[in-house]
């Protein structure tokens, strides 16, 4: 009976350290798979992360003849990349990032706008001419570091859009 009994132990032990081997042996390999992810540096972490949000308080605003949109009421803008007094996102890194904007028009008025990457028209943008017509834009761009994005009016004419926080504009980094 004392056989069996330190056998059984023996063969629990061997099997108990055999996991911790297996374990760590798993534990390695995620952690290799992992730092071949990142290319071994680390991850951006959230305070690193660029995203901003930032809407119109004037309303009406009235914007002119091919004038980017200045969103001044910023309520999130992590690492600074965009900046209100210009309107213009500036990428701190490089990577792939999603851009929305909602655009709200006033008083049944048209607005037609565009999201421009650097200085080229990346997608167009239309309000209807319905009572407070709005156009949602979403979009997906890769960036180089230094690139700029940002709403430009694209008519000819000036034309107003509803602030009071119905026209904004947002952005984050989605990866590298």
């Amino acid at each position: 009976m004392w056989i069996m009994y330190v056998f059984g132990l023996t063969t629990c032990f061997g099997v108990a350290i055999g996991s911790c081997y297996r374990q760590n042996d798993i534990t390695q390999g995620l952690l290799e798979m992992l730092t071949k992810m990142t290319k071994g540096q680390p991850s951006i972490d959230s305070k690193t992360r660029p995203v901003f949000f930032a809407s119109l308080t004037k309303r009406p605003t009235t914007v002119h003849a091919k004038e980017i949109v200045k969103f001044d009421d910023v309520r999130v803008n992590r690492v600074k990349a965009y900046q209100p007094s210009t309107g213009v996102f500036t990428a701190p890194m490089a990577g792939i990032y999603t851009f929305n904007c909602v655009i709200s028009a006033e008083n049944g008025n048209k607005f037609g706008y565009q999201l421009n990457k650097n200085d080229a028209m990346y997608v167009n943008g239309y309000t209807s001419d319905a009572n407070y017509g709005s156009q949602t834009t979403s979009v997906i761009i890769e960036l180089k570091k230094g690139d700029r994005v940002y709403i430009k009016h694209r008519h000819p004419k000036t034309e107003t859009i509803a602030g009071n926080q119905f026209t904004y504009f947002s952005g984050y980094f989605l990866q590298e």
